[in-house]
């Protein structure tokens, strides 16, 4: 299913006005112009396109005739300010009954994030992705020794985490771990908790680490299973990770995924 029909899912309370023909969901989204050959197992052809996208377009075409000011401003409110999605079916019969179908345009994309870093060009039912500058590209990922130094693999090298020598010197620390069933069953696990850094550069900006994102969080292993699907034949959890605040120790990062997370 395409990120544009999920969003649409996702975001179906939060329609302001919709028809059998036209659809209007009034807040920002990312940017897009697409029309699909059909719709979601509709034989209508649909077109869908944030409003202020489409309007910036179309004075992005005109711009030669105002100049590079209203250029550059027609360019920041196609790509960062793009509200008004629009849903529209065309009155058009098609005899196609599927949940997919070809779509035609474009959208800009980011996961997790409010600023896309990824334009999509789809040409039926291919895509064609384009990184933007600002594109984040996996840089190193290091863990914490016992001494607090880290060890370090950067992109395109090996890891030695699971070296003997490594986990030998790696930080580790073993927590009493509770977690509450929403029967009222406490679950009391055994928590070991070792700290890691991961750091992504902008395709860009490789060379430096003025624009790096930074993440570090405590990775977790469970002596057992915990949480809502223990015992099942989906199983419960054994392992996952949260990230540290700043200034947190990692005892108490593991605290606050205590207080706060759910695992369903």
């Amino acid at each position: 299913m395409s990120f544009l029909k999920i969003r649409r899912i996702k975001d179906r309370e939060n329609i302001l006005f919709k028809n059998d023909w036209l659809e209007f969901h009034p807040y920002f989204r990312k940017a897009n112009i697409c029309v699909d050959v059909a719709g979601y197992f509709d034989e209508r052809p649909q077109l869908k396109f944030t409003l202020t996208t489409l309007l910036s377009f179309l004075a992005l075409l005109i711009s030669p005739f105002f100049g590079w000011v209203f250029a550059l401003v027609a360019f920041s409110v196609f790509i960062f300010f793009p509200w008004g999605q629009f849903y529209i079916n065309l009155p058009i019969k098609t005899s196609r009954d599927q949940c997919e179908n070809p779509t035609y345009g474009f959208y800009f994309y980011g996961e997790g994030q409010k600023i896309p870093d990824q334009l999509w060009i789809r040409r039926g039912k291919k895509s064609t992705v384009i990184e933007l500058p600002w594109y984040r590209i996996f840089y190193r990922k290091s863990v914490m020794m016992k001494d607090y130094s880290w060890e370090t693999a950067r992109r395109l090298q090996k890891y030695r985490f699971d070296e003997p020598e490594i986990l030998e010197k790696t930080f580790t620390q073993i927590f009493d771990y509770t977690y509450t069933l929403k029967s009222g069953e406490v679950q009391r696990v055994k928590a070991t908790i070792t700290v890691e850094e991961m750091e992504w550069r902008p395709k860009w900006f490789m060379w430096t680490s003025v624009f790096a994102m930074v993440r570090r969080s405590i990775d977790i292993s469970f002596n057992d299973q915990i949480g809502e699907r223990s015992g099942s034949w989906k199983g419960g959890v054994l392992g996952c990770s949260y990230e540290m605040l700043k200034g947190e120790t990692p005892e108490e990062t593991l605290r606050r995924m205590e207080m706060f997370r759910k695992f369903n």
